[in-house]
């Protein structure tokens, strides 16, 4: 997720425009509940990773993890940590670079 300048927060995005993450929560949320933000550790609401696999923001779907880093012009390239497990990733997100190829 990222956080917005007035404290809101929304899923971080690798496309053009997008947000970097800023950390994760660990359950949905809907607009106007509070949400539990982790800026660092271990997230282990996630499923299908594979252990020892370094993971990116996604370009194509807001909010997700992929194994593939992204490629293009604009696209935002943001290593967000590796997977210890199938269900668990320990965040450690870097700033993310603007693509220009």
């Amino acid at each position: 997720v990222y956080i917005s300048s007035i404290g809101e927060v929304a899923k971080a995005s690798a496309a053009s425009g997008g947000f970097d993450a800023d950390g994760f929560v660990l359950t949905s949320y809907t607009l106007g509940q509070t949400a539990i933000v982790y800026l660092e550790g271990r997230n282990t609401a996630l499923t299908g990773l594979t252990a020892g696999t370094r993971y990116y923001l996604s370009a194509s779907t807001p909010g997700v993890a992929t194994a593939t880093p992204v490629t293009g012009i604009g696209k935002r390239h943001q290593f967000l940590g590796r997977a210890l497990g199938s269900t668990s990733l320990s965040f450690e997100a870097d700033d993310s670079i603007t693509l220009a190829q």
